[in-house]
């Protein structure tokens, strides 16, 4: 006879047995947790904590780590399955921890650590919701989950040194707070600098994790989008989040320092408030939070702005879902957004205040700001007229939507639009 999940033995949480099992748990995954965490504090600052290269000290976070752990047993359900899900995925840190000694991957510490730590929460919740009759992971969940995953095939791929073309500009000009080509991408700028002083490999690296970090958000976000604003349950958001993060452009762009990912993004939090502001369509049922939301919206558009201009192409969908939802916002809601979309554009005062360090103090006239900020250089580039005289731009927007989907995936998106 099979038992049913509620018939599965759970052991008395008092029990001796109960108290060596949980104890065991907590040895088989916090010692490991605590030795990649001593690991992974040692690569990052190894003159700083050098004592964290001694056997000792390890072995005493190696206890912390089984502490912490017995902690999280004992705020547990009895049932061995908890028990197991909770303690199995950090064994996955002895790939850390026992690795030569030569070979120093702080980025693999730091993703291992995480990702187990994300994968153990997610296997309890899932547990738990198997026991109330759920089996859809939590908002948060799903949304830590897709972002994780991603975050983690980004940083494995991550490039380590110095690039070619735009990608060499960015991780030159940022660190020392340049201005790069029109239109000056001044946020992407100011993220590389924050990034390039954190302790982890070359400054180059650095500047690339600002795109990996950006891209993995831009994949939470169309999560949440499918599940907050369209309404989508089951697997098909994560698959869908997932898809969109391993498709081949978009991943390449998230393993460099590129301005695309961060706009990605934006464009994800953007299309994906004005969608959950159009599904409101006027009604009262969240007449609290639409007008948060609107602000919110006001100041993604001028931070967004600030790093792609080409954010201009969102403004006729959060227009139309404006017109819509007919948000109520107070004079004082309407100034607070429009103070944030202007403190966003503000940020393209940084182009002219730099510009005299690095033209001899030569100051940017007003004609040459316009300029860079609008891309004048590029215009001939970009003429609406191009699509009917240059048919080889269809050419181009064919083989790009066949390299990231192929035909199967082309077709099942004609499906999904009929």
């Amino acid at each position: 006879m099979i038992e049913s999940p509620t018939e599965r033995p759970h052991l008395d949480e008092h029990s001796r047995p109960a108290l060596i099992a949980r104890l065991a748990c907590a040895v088989w995954a916090g010692l490991p947790w605590g030795l990649a965490l001593a690991r992974l504090l040692y690569e990052i600052a190894p003159l700083r904590l050098a004592f964290l290269g001694g056997v000792w000290p390890s072995l005493a976070l190696g206890m912390l780590g089984v502490a912490v752990w017995w902690g999280v047993m004992t705020r547990l359900p009895s049932g061995w399955e908890d028990a197991t899900a909770a303690c199995l995925p950090p064994a996955l840190l002895w790939i850390h921890v026992l690795a030569p000694s030569l070979d120093v991957q702080p980025l693999r510490g730091a993703v291992l650590l995480a990702g187990t730590t994300m994968l153990s929460a997610v296997l309890i919740i899932l547990r738990r919701g198997e026991r109330s009759g759920s089996r859809h992971l939590p908002l948060p969940a799903g949304t830590l989950s897709v972002a994780l995953i991603a975050l983690a095939g980004y940083l494995l791929t991550l490039q380590r040194t110095i690039g070619r073309a735009d990608t060499f500009e960015f991780q030159v000009t940022a660190p020392v707070l340049g201005v790069a080509h029109p239109t000056g991408y001044p946020l992407f700028i100011l993220l590389g600098k924050a990034f390039s002083l954190l302790p982890l490999g070359m400054v180059a690296t650095r500047v690339n994790l600002v795109s990996a970090i950006a891209a993995a958000v831009a994949v939470a976000l169309v999560y949440e989008t499918l599940r907050r604003a369209l309404r989508v349950n089951g697997i098909i958001p994560v698959l869908a989040a997932l898809a969109f993060a391993f498709s081949p452009t978009f991943w390449s762009q998230a393993v460099v320092a590129e301005v695309y990912a961060l706009h990605n993004a934006f464009a994800a939090a953007i299309l994906g408030g004005a969608l959950w502001l159009a599904a409101q369509g006027g009604g009262d049922g969240q007449a609290e939070v639409v007008p948060r939301v609107m602000v919110a919206l006001l100041a993604l558009v001028g931070f967004s702005l600030a790093n792609h201009l080409t954010t201009v192409l969102l403004l006729p969908a959060l227009a139309a879902a404006i017109l819509i939802a007919r948000p109520r916002l107070t004079a004082k809601q309407w100034a607070l957004g429009a103070g944030l979309l202007g403190a966003g554009l503000l940020l393209y005062a940084y182009i002219p205040l730099r510009w005299p360090a690095l033209h001899d103090g030569r100051l940017m006239s007003l004609d040459e700001f316009v300029g860079w900020v609008t891309g004048s250089r590029f215009s001939g580039a970009l003429q609406l007229r191009a699509w009917l005289d240059d048919p080889e731009r269809w050419r181009i927007v064919g083989r790009l939507l066949l390299e990231q989907y192929g035909w199967p995936g082309i077709a099942l998106g004609i499906v999904g639009l009929g």
